[in-house]
């Protein structure tokens, strides 16, 4: 458990702004030790308007003082010949930065597979980024798949939610988990089909893989009157089979939206899960409760998280560190730093209950909507927040800012407040870097947020 005395969260770095009309910040994803970062920006290469909309990533390094991004933008662009393929809606990085995977929500064109949705996957080669095998594609039409996106520590395993997906309904929604032989990215097991009961599931508008990629779980926000369920699943090596793990996880009430947003602890014991329509303090306020899994189901650890007021919608995202004792969550639409600017809490868990540390980290920009991007570095130190609709490097063009909460930067395992020799950098002279077992390495994950039509 996190025994924490912390007072105060420092930004570290610069604001990282996309270009006008990006919308850069949609997703984010940091590595496990805080030291690499992606940062999606949907609306590149055209503005926001539909069918305009390329969309992007963009990959950061710490230097030891700032951000620097490392090889050029992998665009979405002269994909399927489409202009419309919102790549960067979603994004996902490996546990040591070096394999990322890259949503793009709209992907396809023509009938046969509009809107099916896509994955793409990239490997750094210590210069460039360099593509991983074939785009994973959505099954058909209006699938939106990538809506839900997370990698496994290693890369290796990818899961895929498509929440307009109907096998099991209109708007069932369904998962899948693909695994890389070497050449090529191969689906693991059956499709994870959700529900339809009076209105789809919307199943896998989240997901969240543990490290080992192993266990899985998949949010279906829409769920009975959108009460929303959360499901977890765990891979049978023998069997070849994704089974059901403990009960289903439903929403306090209808209209919750709980599964909005999903996130795993990086052994699975420990879920996080975000219902940004609860009005247990207001009117669409938002809540998140934590669950950790007893050995037959997930239970409840402490009491509901509830944002501070009516449409806050607190729960939006919600990102754990590794070991499940730090837990980020975000409230898009909160006013406390400016009109719809967004905000984030950051809680630690004391072994009886969640505790805020510090104070709300508020955005000033109005309806920058901070927080629709968030991700928390596996080891608990550091955290990233997406402002997608931020108007400081022009309109549109979004930002993400990044956060330390033990005060020290990237690198600084010695807390001197510089990444240097004294902390085994600069071995690679190209990264800062603590060194950290294996054991330490998380999942790197983004569940970002279900725009698709509905």
């Amino acid at each position: 458990m996190k025994m924490s005395t912390i007072s105060s969260i420092t930004q570290i770095g610069a604001d990282i702004y996309g270009a006008t009309e990006d919308i850069s910040g949609q997703s984010v994803s940091m590595s496990t030790d805080g030291t690499r970062m992606a940062v999606g920006a949907w609306g590149a290469w055209g503005g926001h308007i539909p069918r305009s909309s390329t969309g992007l990533i963009r990959i950061f390094e710490w230097n030891g003082s700032g951000w620097s991004q490392m090889g050029v933008d992998i665009s979405g662009a002269g994909n399927d010949n489409r202009r419309q393929g919102h790549a960067g809606y979603t994004v996902s990085l490996s546990g040591d930065g070096t394999r990322v995977a890259m949503g793009y929500l709209w992907y396809g064109g023509g009938s046969a597979t509009y809107k099916s949705g896509a994955v793409k996957l990239f490997e750094w080669d210590g210069s460039a980024w360099n593509q991983m095998g074939s785009d994973i594609t959505g099954e058909h039409p209006q699938d939106y798949a990538s809506t839900g996106l997370s990698l496994s520590s290693d890369g290796l395993r990818v899961a895929i939610g498509a929440p307009g997906n109907d096998d099991g309904g209109n708007d069932a929604g369904h998962t899948r988990v693909y695994e890389w032989d070497g050449s090529d990215w191969n689906q693991i097991g059956a499709d994870i089909d959700g529900q339809f009961y009076r209105s789809g599931d919307k199943a896998g508008t989240s997901v969240s893989l543990s490290s080992d990629g192993s266990i899985l779980a998949v949010g279906s926000p829409w769920d009975s009157f959108m009460t929303g369920q959360t499901r977890v699943y765990q891979w049978n090596p023998s069997s070849l089979s994704w089974d059901q793990r403990g009960a289903w996880i439903n929403g306090e009430s209808r209209w919750t939206k709980s599964g909005e947003s999903v996130s795993l602890s990086a052994d699975g014991s420990i879920l996080a899960v975000g219902a940004p329509e609860n009005s247990g303090n207001g009117t669409k306020s938002g809540s998140a409760r934590v669950y950790q899994w007893d050995g037959s189901n997930y239970i409840q650890i402490g009491t509901d998280l509830d944002g501070e007021t009516s449409n806050d919608q607190f729960g939006t995202r919600v990102s754990l560190s590794a070991d499940g004792t730090r837990l980020a969550v975000s409230a898009i639409w909160n006013d406390g730093g400016a009109n719809n600017a967004g905000h984030v809490r950051i809680f630690d868990w004391d072994g009886t209950a969640w505790n805020q540390i510090g104070s709300d980290v508020d955005a000033t920009d109005p309806e920058s909507r901070s927080g629709t991007g968030l991700s928390m570095a596996g080891n608990g130190d550091f955290f990233a927040i997406g402002a997608p609709y931020d108007d400081g490097g022009g309109y549109l063009s979004g930002a993400t800012r990044t956060f330390s909460v033990t005060g020290i930067i990237p690198g600084d395992t010695d807390g001197d407040g510089v990444a240097d020799a004294s902390d085994n950098y600069p071995n690679d002279i190209t990264r800062a870097y603590d060194t950290f077992s294996p054991s330490e390495n998380s999942f790197g994950t983004a569940m970002f947020e279900d725009l698709y039509p509905h």
